[in-house]
């Protein structure tokens, strides 16, 4: 526990959607004594007064990117840490509102399987059908996410700061070592029950996250299945014929597979991957 001689830990996990960071964080939230952010910038950046005009609805008067970078910063007496998860794409022109005193992580996933989760996701939800459509490019940047992940990667480690990368896959196959290296490196606290919890409802989360994105998200349901779930489960091998796929897949995967490889080649090896590899 964070004393008055000794300061939290803070860290902040950046990653791509459909990369399992919702259960990343409900893992996080097993830790009683972690003050836990949930997407505060890119609430802001749909729903706050620095939104652009084209994305977004005026829904948070206060949520401003200065206001969510305070907040990050502040002092949160008692707390062992702080721990935010957000998406790299609300901050292209504003690294200077990265939040100061932060290990950066980053949590990636393979684009194939991101983008084979995300295209039946947009086909089903007829909020998605309605105001975006369910072409994969109308809800995505222009990177795809992978290259503003990459960007801000790249913008960290140029600083000569210290980072942590994992695949998705490998936190999969042993999530209890996964989170024991990311809590040795992060200096958050280490528990081996963390890997496992109760399922709830986005409200009843002991985490920040905006009344608008939590709505969102709720008739969008992209949380649904981190919220329903009882721990990390490594699903069954399945292959996937990426010629299949809709154009509009094809495309984001051969967009955002460089960068993705990139992030790859840096990541933690657990010594029981290595052991098999």
């Amino acid at each position: 526990m964070s004393t008055g001689d000794t300061k939290p830990a803070r860290v902040m996990l950046w990653t791509c959607p459909r990369s399992l960071s919702t259960a990343f964080t409900r893992s996080i939230l097993e830790l009683d004594d972690v003050e836990v952010f949930n997407e505060e910038f890119t609430a802001a950046f749909f729903f706050g007064p620095d939104r652009t005009r084209d994305r977004g609805i005026y829904l948070a008067p206060n949520h401003s990117y200065k206001w969510v970078k305070q907040r990050l910063e502040a002092d949160y007496p008692g707390r062992a840490g702080v721990f935010a998860k957000d998406f790299t794409y609300p901050l292209v022109g504003r690294y200077h509102l990265i939040p100061e005193g932060f290990c950066h992580t980053f949590l990636v996933r393979s684009p194939t399987k991101v983008f084979a989760s995300l295209k039946p996701r947009l086909e089903s939800s007829k909020i998605s059908a309605a105001m975006s459509g369910t072409d994969i490019r109308s809800v995505m940047t222009e990177g795809y996410t992978y290259k503003e992940l990459r960007d801000l990667y790249d913008h960290v480690t140029g600083l000569g700061l210290p980072t942590f990368v994992m695949d998705a896959d490998d936190l999969l196959d042993d999530p209890v070592e996964m989170m024991r290296q990311y809590c040795r490196f992060t200096a958050l606290p280490f528990k081996e029950t963390m890997v496992k919890w109760e399922p709830a409802r986005c409200g009843d989360l002991r985490w920040h996250c905006c009344r608008a994105l939590r709505l969102t998200n709720w008739m969008m349901q992209w949380y649904e299945g981190a919220l329903k779930s009882s721990g990390f489960k490594k699903p069954a091998p399945r292959h996937i014929d990426v010629e299949s796929l809709p154009q509009d897949v094809r495309l984001a995967i051969e967009v955002s597979q460089p960068h993705y490889d990139h992030m790859y080649a840096r990541r933690v090896i657990l010594n029981s991957k290595a052991n098999c590899d």
